[in-house]
């Protein structure tokens, strides 16, 4: 068990009965990634769900939960690569089943936002921009507008478009 197994299996405890139901599932193919992972690496803290993305289909995962399909879910049907997305309402977690990895971080957003844990270990496409809590944003990767840049800037990021 890595520190970072450890820090999110706390982190994870604060939303959920039994954290290791999760981590026991992640790896390369199956990351925990975004808001979560974020605020964990910044150890901070505020209101988030918990994002899992997978190479694999939910029929090939052992996931407990119930496990609604939102064919339409705002925000992640415009990300490139985002196959089916799967909604557990009762511990707020969504399941995005992608293509591949490279083709949905091109989509993202924030910079600040492709963080994940991979069941061991966190990683980052930019660590400059979670740490520095900043990013510059080409205005065609705007999908989900203004409510999610002032949700990001409440917390003390720096958006620049």
């Amino acid at each position: 068990m890595t520190p970072a197994y450890i820090t999110m299996y706390h982190k994870l405890k604060k939303m959920i009965e039994d954290p290791s139901s999760i981590l026991n599932h992640l790896n390369q193919n199956t990351r925990i990634v975004g808001g979560l992972v974020l605020q964990t690496i910044l150890n901070e803290e505020w209101k988030t769900d918990i994002d899992i993305y997978t190479v694999h289909d939910v029929d090939e995962l052992t996931l407990e939960g119930e496990w609604t399909e939102y064919p339409n879910r705002v925000g992640y049907i415009l990300i490139p690569g985002v196959k089916r997305v799967y909604r557990d309402d009762q511990n707020h977690i969504d399941l995005i089943v992608i293509s591949d990895w490279e083709t949905v971080f091109s989509g993202f957003d924030f910079d600040f936002c492709k963080c994940w844990f991979d069941g061991k270990e966190f990683g980052m496409e930019n660590p400059e921009s979670v740490m520095k809590k900043h990013t510059v944003v080409n205005g065609e990767l705007r999908y989900q507008g203004k409510n999610r840049t002032e949700k990001y800037e409440q917390r003390g990021f720096t958006i620049d478009i």
